[in-house]
């Protein structure tokens, strides 16, 4: 079982998206993935564990993990 990691962030007034996993990706936010893409797996998570509601330094608006 592997855990995902979406993050929604902002930088310079511009919404980006990213996804990691967890088990086999280094980077520390993941790959970019498409807003429409973050929508998707946002409304349907086999288990949402909401990580943080942000994190300004960062530029996280929000980010999830969840179990595949």
């Amino acid at each position: 079982m592997e855990t995902i990691t979406i993050t929604h962030r902002r930088i310079n007034g511009k919404d980006v998206f990213n996804k990691r996993f967890d088990d086999y990706e280094t980077g520390f936010y993941g790959a970019q993935i498409s807003k429409k893409e973050y929508q998707e797996a946002k409304q349907n998570p086999p288990a949402w564990e909401p990580d943080t509601n942000g994190d300004e330094s960062l530029g996280i608006v929000e980010r999830y993990t969840y179990r595949n």
